[in-house]
């Protein structure tokens, strides 16, 4: 099936024509690769896919359903909430589970509140619904699975509990890599995404992305 078909896009940028006439189609499952010389328009195509520009004829066509998630090459990183530490930040991945494990909690209080049979059984049964539902759509490991990323994209014990308002630029930039990746979306886009990692975080990313089963396109001068 096709993530991302293409269809005669050109979109003319700063009174350059970026893309002229493209069309492609780019499968589920596959790992895409663009190569250009800078100003070529790769990530002016990125950001046609993304819906950050509109194409000034043709389109672009994403699989129903799919879910998008963009790695810019300078993020903006001002919106950022910095009084998050990294990891707490990279949690905000996973919202339904975070949504989901604040009910439990709430359930659980609920129950040692109160000695009323019939309320005692209804909060049972909700309980126990939820709490399969978490452990099901991976609750028991999001947590332990996002501070792994961190770690392995640069991080030390200490930084992934500092404020973000404490890191560096080059810190932003793969807090933003490691809480994208953690979304596992259906298309995943990393543009330049080697900026700021050494030779340890690089091979990792690289066999991150080659187990990936998802699509990924990646914009890259990095061999």
């Amino acid at each position: 099936m096709k993530a991302i078909k293409i269809e005669n896009l050109t979109k003319r940028y700063r009174d350059v024509v970026a893309v002229d006439n493209l069309s492609l189609c780019i499968e589920e499952g596959e790992l895409f690769s663009l190569l250009g010389v800078n100003g070529a328009g790769k990530t002016t195509l990125f950001k046609i896919i993304s819906g950050k520009y509109s194409p000034d004829r043709g389109g672009v066509y994403i699989a129903q359903g799919a879910a998008v998630g963009v790695l810019e090459q300078n993020p903006d990183l001002t919106a950022l909430p910095r009084e998050l530490t990294a990891l707490e930040y990279t949690y905000t991945a996973h919202p339904e589970l975070i949504r989901l494990e604040e009910e439990i909690h709430e359930l659980e209080r609920r129950l040692a509140s109160t000695s009323d049979t019939s309320l005692t059984l209804s909060l049972s049964a909700s309980l126990n619904e939820k709490t399969r539902l978490f452990g099901e759509t991976g609750g028991l490991e999001f947590r332990a699975r996002c501070r792994s990323m961190l770690l392995r994209l640069g991080f030390d014990e200490g930084q992934i509990n500092q404020k973000i308002s404490t890191l560096s630029g080059g810190q932003y930039t793969r807090l933003a890599l490691a809480r994208l990746l953690a979304t596992e979306p259906d298309i995943l886009m990393l543009d330049e995404p080697t900026n700021h990692l050494d030779i340890d975080s690089l091979t990792w990313l690289e066999s991150y992305i080659a187990a990936y089963k998802k699509t990924v396109i990646i914009i890259s001068h990095d061999r």
